[in-house]
Order: structure tokens, then C-alpha cells, then sequence
């Protein structure tokens, strides 16, 4: 079996406020992420777009499409 890595998103799940006693959780999602990009890194940029927009960070996701052939 063969595998290729396609594609890279990063998705940032920030704090958007209490709504009915539950916080609200917005994310923001970012697809032109180089390949090769270590976890450390994606893991700082999805920090630093936190402190940007100014929202507490809840969770950083690195999604990975992989294409799977024979």
C-alpha cells in the first residue's frame, strides 16, 4: 500500500464566550499549511493566532488527508 500525503489544516477552537451556562467554542480553520510542517510549529501558530484575534485558545487540531492506493 501507498500513502501520500495531500493536504495539511490547522483548526483553532477559541473561547467565544458563555452561552447558557456552556462555553461557546468558535473555530477558525487555516489549509495552506506546508507539508512538511513539524507539530511543534503548527502547534505555535495555532497559539499565536490565539493571541491575535485575542481569544482563549481551548484546542489546536492538526487534520492530515492522506491519500491510500495500492
Amino acid at each position: 500500500m501507498n500513502t501520500e500525503k495531500e493536504k495539511i489544516v490547522l483548526r483553532v477552537g477559541m473561547n467565544d464566550g458563555i452561552v447558557d451556562g456552556k462555553m461557546r467554542i468558535k473555530n477558525k480553520s487555516f489549509s495552506q499549511i506546508l507539508l512538511d510542517a513539524s507539530d511543534e510549529s503548527i502547534l505555535s501558530t495555532g497559539e499565536a493566532i490565539g493571541e491575535l484575534l485575542d481569544k482563549e485558545v481551548v484546542h489546536i487540531v492538526k487534520v492530515e488527508q492522506i491519500a491510500l492506493s495500492r
